[in-house]
């Protein structure tokens, strides 16, 4: 099955942790789609199952303990309205495993590489796009 016949027009479907995206691996697969022949598929939290599925997820993570610290120190520090408000950086690193590949022509056949205008329209397509969940 194509990932166009179900409406995915996504070449990447990037999810908010990585329980999520292994539903969404599991469903690709049960519709007959290739992950990440036909779609990457990334999460978020760097669960110690993500290096164990078929494929091994793509991810990302944050040092737990510092992100922890900071935020808690921003919330308990503020004791009044007057106090300033400070940023707070996180600093995810990005773990590429195998749920995640190159997007072109053979993945979307609606894909046009950015310069090469629609025929229907002046309308320049920037190439794939992803889907976030």
């Amino acid at each position: 099955m194509e990932s166009t016949e179900l409406g995915l027009h996504a070449s990447a479907i990037i999810c908010v942790n990585d329980l999520m995206a292994l539903g969404v691996l599991r469903a690709l697969r049960e519709h007959g789609l290739e992950v990440p022949g036909d779609v990457s598929v990334v999460g978020c939290d760097n669960i110690w199952l993500s290096e164990y599925t078929t494929p091994p997820l793509t991810t990302s993570t944050s040092p737990r303990p510092d992100r922890a610290r900071d935020l808690f120190g921003a919330s308990g520090a503020r004791g009044s309205s007057n106090d300033a408000v400070r940023d707070i950086i996180i600093r995810p690193e990005l773990i590429i495993r195998e749920s995640t590949g190159p997007a072109g022509e053979s993945r979307l056949p609606h894909y046009q590489p950015v310069g090469e205008a629609p025929a229907e329209s002046d309308a320049r397509v920037a190439g794939p796009t992803a889907v976030a969940y």
